[in-house]
């Protein structure tokens, strides 16, 4: 029997709506053990704009079930609105070795 679900895929980018101040760093984080999350990438840094047309895609390398992405500001005064976010992902694998 095929798992659901399960499947692995790979997660090559995000390409948010964003407006802001500051830049905009984002991290991607898979599901560790005792309810943790481990971090597996960092995407590049991107520079916000109060208002714009553009709608950057952010590369990233991952291959897993699932993430979690940390989208964040460092400095006091900047911020962020996200309006829409599209996540590109393919899927690789639909079930593990041995399981159908």
């Amino acid at each position: 029997m095929k798992s659901r679900g399960e499947a692995i895929s790979h997660f090559n980018g995000v390409r948010p709506r964003v407006i802001g101040e500051g830049s905009l760093l984002v991290a991607a984080y898979a599901p560790g053990g005792d309810n943790t999350d481990i971090l597996i990438e960092t995407v590049m840094p991107y520079e916000m704009l109060a208002s714009t047309e553009k709608q950057p895609t952010l590369l990233m390398n991952v291959k897993q079930q699932r993430i979690s992405l940390e989208i964040k500001v460092t400095e006091i005064n900047e911020w962020f609105q996200i309006n829409r976010m599209n996540i590109f992902y393919r899927q690789l694998f639909t079930s593990f070795p041995g399981r159908g």
